[in-house]
């Protein structure tokens, strides 16, 4: 059972609180164990990084990998393509958007795996609704 929180501290007459919830900084990826360093080290010879393979339904890269970027070195983070979208509307059912949401997908133009923040949901609109 999770620990309860703690009532916030009180706050002086006329000052607001709120809290902000935003995700890590880091992808969703954590520390490579030092096996992990070794197996995903590199890059595949047509420079796509260890751990990626091809998506055999859409072609899109998939798997876990070291980070590429230099500010999250030593990172493995996970990559899904476009079929591991399963970030569906539960009013119409239909996808949130184009990508999984709080997920990463992997760019072969600039080699960059990028992170799809949750609130990239918060542009989808269902059909029968305009607004």
């Amino acid at each position: 059972m999770p620990a309860k929180r703690k009532a916030p501290a009180k706050v002086a007459p006329g000052r607001a609180t709120f809290e902000i919830i935003i995700g890590g900084q880091t992808k969703g990826g954590r520390p490579a164990t030092p096996k992990e360093r070794a197996r995903l080290a590199g890059r595949q010879p047509n420079g796509v990084p260890n751990g990626l393979r091809r998506c055999p339904t859409c072609g899109e890269w998939r798997g876990s990998c070291l980070d590429p970027n230099p500010l999250f070195a030593g990172l493995v983070v996970r990559v899904h393509c476009r079929c591991d979208n399963d970030s569906l509307c539960p009013r119409c059912g239909r996808r949130l958007y184009e990508r999984k949401i709080n997920a990463n997908y992997y760019d072969e133009g600039d080699s960059q795996v990028w992170h799809v923040p949750w609130f990239m949901a918060m542009k989808h609109r269902c059909p029968d609704r305009t607004s």
